[in-house]
């Protein structure tokens, strides 16, 4: 179902929800004991939405949360602070829950300066994401996990032996620029080779923070530059028209660093060019050159563990 608040803009929520129970008739005492317990949860939630501000400003949002509850079906012991507990069928539940979601703001330069010729080609997206899951066992029957809409709202048993086995939430901020220059403009002879620049820059951030059985940790990631220009119609350039054609030259910048915080660090830089032709009207050519570096530190000890240059 889909809501049309104003024009232009549109928000559709959806929701799913699978749950089964199960009963049992144990007739070892003499006579039938009938129990009934909660087998299984699946619950999905979310919603997706364009929201339309201005003639040139609609952002997008997405979202969406599932959360799975499975019954352990067996007696079990558990022992916690030294002290041993007994629980019936049904009694503990493992929970899964995961969530992702975004926003999205594309930005298109001939819409906002619509007479400004530089940037009738400049188009801009940035945006932000979500990644979250995380996993808990033994968590008691009755606690109700469905209700918590987002995996950032914490899971707070009462249950003495629940346990959370893995958790992780991830934050990603980008921004991606495209650009052609000179697309607007018209230029003479040779120099209409220009018109076909194009160049291209992405920058992405990322925050992540990790649980395992205890053991926490915070990894944070850069890319910036990711830089790709393109330039076309290269024969008109260097007076080949005779025997070139379809010519085209890439080059490309990257640099990424990650750090995993009071643990490691690792850096990655290449950068390359290529030059693509057909020559005579039948030869497929290509002329490549790339190179990358890479280090990795031990931030425990200060030390370079690994270096490498290709």
């Amino acid at each position: 179902m889909a809501f049309e608040p104003w024009g232009g803009t549109n928000i559709t929520p959806s929701y799913q929800l699978r749950q089964s129970r199960e009963s049992r008739t144990d007739f070892t005492s003499g006579s039938p004991v009938r129990t009934e317990y909660r087998k299984s949860r699946v619950q999905s939630a979310g919603t997706t939405a364009n929201l339309r501000l201005l003639s040139w400003f609609t952002p997008q949002l997405t979202y969406k949360s599932d959360t799975n509850e499975n019954s352990n079906l067996t007696l079990s012991t558990r022992t916690a602070a030294g002290t041993t507990h007994f629980f019936d069928i049904g009694d503990l539940k493992a929970v899964t829950r995961n969530a992702s979601g975004g926003v999205t703001l594309p930005l298109n330069g001939a819409e906002i300066f619509p007479g400004f010729r530089p940037v009738k080609s400049l188009t801009v997206q940035a945006g932000y994401q979500l990644q979250d899951g995380d996993s808990w066992q033994d968590v008691e029957q009755g606690f109700d996990s469905l209700k918590l809409l987002s995996v950032r709202q914490k899971i707070v048993p009462k249950s003495p032996v629940a346990q959370e086995l893995n958790a992780t939430l991830r934050d990603t901020y980008n921004v991606n620029v495209r650009w052609a220059p000179f697309e607007a403009y018209l230029f003479a002879g040779r120099l209409s080779a220009f018109q076909t620049l194009s160049i291209t820059n992405n920058y992405t951030t990322s925050l992540e923070r990790k649980s395992v059985t205890g053991t926490r940790t915070r990894t944070l990631s850069k890319t910036l530059p990711d830089l790709l220009t393109t330039l076309g119609q290269v024969e008109k350039l260097v007076h080949a028209e005779r025997w070139m054609s379809n010519g085209q030259v890439n080059g490309r910048w990257t640099q990424r660093t990650t750090r995993t915080v009071g643990l490691s660090l690792t850096s990655e830089e290449s950068y390359g060019t290529d030059f693509r032709f057909v020559a005579f009207k039948k030869l497929d050519t290509s002329l490549t050159y790339h190179n990358r570096t890479s280090d990795q530190q031990d931030l425990r000890v200060k030390q370079t563990t690994s270096a490498a240059k290709h």
